[in-house]
């Protein structure tokens, strides 16, 4: 999926230029992604710390919704097939309340009924695997600003 890391970086440390040229500061906001695949999860890391967001991650959704009961973030980005817990547990459980229900999440998937899945439980965006980078970090800033109880740094 990611031919080379360091060729990844160079593309997308110009992307952030060309896509951050002219844009004032924004306040930090903490993005949670969840992913299985480390390479996966390792260059959506590093798509949002260049653009200034502050990332934790998890590798299953039981991780994550640990994490989220520790320190809330503004969007989770949230794979579905995943072991221990998926992503489609992860949601149901996620939206039973707080302090999970309010997240805005997105899916990141390959599945073929992704985008329905997402949509019956109630994720706000999806992004088909392989994603563009403007393509993460559009939804990324849309959700970051969809959720008020987000948090800031």
């Amino acid at each position: 999926m990611f031919q080379n890391r360091q060729s990844v970086s160079h593309s997308l440390a110009f992307r952030l230029l060309v896509r951050t040229t002219g844009k004032t500061a924004r306040t930090v906001k903490k993005i949670l992604v969840v992913d299985d695949d480390p390479a996966i999860r390792d260059v959506v890391v590093d798509i949002l710390e260049m653009s200034d967001y502050k990332v934790k991650t998890a590798s299953n959704g039981a991780e994550a919704l640990d994490q989220i009961r520790s320190e809330q973030p503004a969007a989770v980005l949230l794979d579905l097939m995943m072991p221990v817990m998926d992503g489609w547990e992860f949601l149901r459980r996620c939206r039973r309340g707080p302090p999970c229900a309010a997240v805005p999440v997105a899916i990141m998937s390959a599945a073929h009924d992704a985008a329905s899945a997402a949509s019956r439980l109630g994720a706000q965006a999806y992004l088909a695997k392989p994603f563009e980078i403007d393509a993460v970090l559009d939804v990324v800033d849309r959700l970051s600003t969809l959720g008020e109880g987000g948090a800031e740094l």
